[in-house]
């Protein structure tokens, strides 16, 4: 039976606290661990939103003027199962929506969220987890302000502006909904949808400001379709969840447990908080040294994902593993790919990934067997060991002796 979430925590907004500098990493990465610090233990990443959006009426069409209806969203990729029916869609939104022209970069300030505004005054989701270049992906978005617009912005050593919407009327969407202790937003109808044509594999933030002032982000990776010969970036969005609490519900330890959790809603906080605190910065080193760069979520590793690549570089907080994202890191080590965890604890935690939900029975267990070997090497060695020699003979560690943990 559907019912209302009852009343969540405050609102404040709580990044997790970065550890000392006391951790030991190989010397070569040793700046990188320093900017890209892991968090002190598995905790709640973030307080949820306060009260619940009231029912409202979905977005009204986007006015004359706007580009052509987009045709339904492109089938769904690794990571995405059926949705629900989500009403008609309303096009690619108001006035001059489109791709910037020559992809213009922007000064460093200003692919940032300048104030999150009130409660609930603007926030939003994308339908899609990941797309190929070319596919479209509708960005769900509930607002009180009349108006908001919508940026897309590539991350790397310097943000690029690469789309935006005109004006697109704002709507106040329905009250999430608590279904079998799970907290969704998949009823919520869509506001626009976004084109990726012309836009570059990579980590995007859609950036939602809403004609009040307050801003949100919305993350989408345009992955790879192939990692041959390349160094592979995964954006750890299953940890981004697992510890997300909009609606009140997170899969973490310390928060209000839910035996399932669903990328069907927004992002707490900024909308990518985890993102911008522990991976923004690797990418753009990635990205400064020259190496051949493929760009996944996790996702996106199911079998044969991995295949061919050079290396494999986890740069955030990627603590929550499926069977399938496991055994696809475990073989892409065993064929030689380097593997690259830039935080303490990867994969400790099984998670099973069923399309667009996570879900744990119980309390989330933790993995009784060790995990794929790492390389030795730090993120800055790594990738000056590949521009060096494309094809190198790969040097591992074997899994730290705490990774095979009880039950937690």
């Amino acid at each position: 039976m559907r019912t209302s979430p009852g009343a969540s925590a405050p609102s404040s907004r709580r990044v997790p606290p970065r550890p000392s500098r006391a951790l030991r990493l190989p010397a070569a990465g040793l700046a990188l661990a320093l900017a890209l610090a892991p968090v002190a233990g598995c905790g709640a990443a973030a307080v949820p939103p306060g009260s619940r959006p009231t029912p409202a009426a979905a977005p009204p069409p986007t006015a004359a003027g706007t580009a052509p209806p987009g045709a339904a969203a492109s089938g769904p990729g690794p990571g995405e199962g059926a949705m629900a029916d989500k009403g008609a869609d309303p096009g690619t939104g108001a006035g001059a929506a489109g791709p910037v022209p020559g992809r213009r970069q922007v000064r460093r300030a200003a692919w940032r969220v300048g104030a999150q505004g009130g409660e609930h005054e603007i926030e939003g989701y994308a339908d899609r987890v990941s797309v190929l270049p070319g596919e479209r992906f509708r960005l769900l978005v509930s607002t009180t302000a009349p108006a908001f617009t919508a940026r897309a912005f590539r991350m790397g050593v310097r943000p690029e502006l690469v789309w935006r919407s005109g004006n697109v009327p704002g709507a106040r969407q329905a009250e999430p909904l608590t279904v079998g202790g799970m907290v969704t937003a998949a009823h919520w109808k869509p506001s626009l949808t976004v084109d990726t044509t012309g836009w570059r594999e990579g980590a995007y933030l859609v950036r939602l400001d809403a004609s009040t002032g307050g801003g949100r982000y919305v993350p989408i990776t345009v992955r790879s379709s192939s990692a041959r010969g390349r160094v592979v970036l995964v954006n750890a969005v299953t940890t981004w969840q697992a510890h997300n609490r909009w609606g009140g519900r997170d899969l973490a330890e310390g928060g209000t447990q839910a035996p399932k959790v669903t990328f069907d809603r927004p992002y707490d906080g900024t909308g990518a908080d985890f993102f911008t605190a522990y991976e923004r910065r690797a990418v753009a080193m990635a990205e400064r040294s020259g190496a051949p760069l493929a760009y996944l979520t996790s996702v996106d590793l199911t079998p044969g994902a991995l295949r061919g690549a050079l290396a494999v570089v986890s740069p955030g907080w990627d603590a929550y593993w499926s069977p399938e994202m496991r055994a696809a890191l475990t073989r892409a080590g065993q064929d030689g790919a380097d593997l690259a965890f830039l935080h303490p604890g990867p994969g400790r935690t099984r998670i099973g990934l069923y399309g667009r939900l996570i879900r744990c029975e119980g309390p989330c267990p933790r993995w009784e067997t060790p995990g794929p070997p790492r390389t030795s090497l730090g993120l800055h060695a790594l990738l000056r060991r590949i521009t060096r020699s494309p094809a190198p003979s790969p040097r591992l560690l074997p899994a730290p002796a705490s990774t095979p943990l009880a039950p937690a």
